[in-house]
């Protein structure tokens, strides 16, 4: 299972990844990169991590991935704010 969730992982960061690289030169903007890279890490590794935690029914099994989730939220709409300021 854990070998599973590996592969998954890098597999859908290898499809943001080269969707980045590709927007950012379509834009000619490679702060993109960055933009693309914290919200997919922080989708991924939260759906990484609900998949990986045991099915008990129970709230704490929605804390880490929520953590994740609003970290990658917060560090890329700063990124966003920031690439997009002169």
């Amino acid at each position: 299972m854990l070998l599973q969730i590996e592969l998954f992982v890098l597999a859908a960061m290898l499809v943001v990844m080269v969707g980045a690289w590709a927007y950012g030169l379509a834009v000619k903007n490679g702060g993109w990169t960055d933009v693309f890279w914290t919200w997919g890490t922080g989708v991924v590794l939260a759906a990484a991590a609900v998949v990986a935690s045991p099915d008990t029914g129970s709230w704490m099994r929605w804390i880490v991935p929520g953590m994740i989730f609003l970290w990658a939220l917060r560090l890329g709409a700063y990124q966003l704010f920031y690439m997009r300021v002169p």
